[in-house]
């Protein structure tokens, strides 16, 4: 064979693989799409999934694991964050702020899942303000086994459910959670 031949049946066959590639990721983001929005509706109708994770105090130390079955207020707010996550960092004062508006009110807790983030990383993280409400707990995902299995994959990503642990909504990315649109939002669910 000629170098010219065998150079075009490489480019060719080059050309092929990468169609072919391209062809593949297609389908396998249709099909996360799908999976995404199949979950959402399972969680809205079916509830999203229980857990098991310890509990940090705002000390950083490690206290008892904390089951969402354990919790029964009207509203849950899980939050999946990381310490390492710029837009994690930027949102959890808003989240702190949220918790004081309501600190005294048991309809609602707020719950700070750590996901892939060492308790030293999050005991730090604390330092600088660490949340002093009772409605406000966080807990530690390192494996980030319970973001899995909710689906997650950016964070911060947020789930808000009722007492029944049925779906509202899901937020992904940054969010001001003392916005006057999230409080009237919240107002009309508590």
């Amino acid at each position: 064979m000629n170098f010219k031949k065998t150079s075009w049946i490489v480019l060719f066959s080059l050309g092929v693989a990468i169609i072919i590639g391209y062809l593949v990721m297609v389908f396998l983001h249709q099909e996360r799409t799908v999976n995404f929005a199949q979950k959402v509706d399972h969680f809205k109708a079916k509830g999203v999934p229980d857990f098991q994770l310890p509990r940090l105090n705002f000390l950083g130390s490690s206290g008892l694991a904390v089951s969402l079955s354990d919790l029964n207020q009207k509203i849950v707010i899980i939050n999946f964050w990381a310490t390492w996550c710029k837009p994690c960092v930027a949102e959890f004062p808003s989240l702190v702020a949220l918790s004081k508006l309501y600190q005294k009110d048991p309809r609602l807790k707020i719950v700070a899942i750590a996901v892939h983030s060492s308790e030293k990383d999050i005991e730090t993280f604390l330092s600088a303000g660490a949340p002093d409400s009772p409605n406000f707990i966080i807990l530690m995902d390192s494996e980030g086994s319970v973001a899995s299995s909710y689906g997650t994959e950016k964070i911060p990503e947020t789930y808000i459910i009722n007492d029944k642990h049925l779906l509202l909504t899901k937020v992904i990315s940054e969010q001001n959670w003392v916005s006057l649109d999230f409080l009237t939002l919240l107002k009309g669910w508590l």
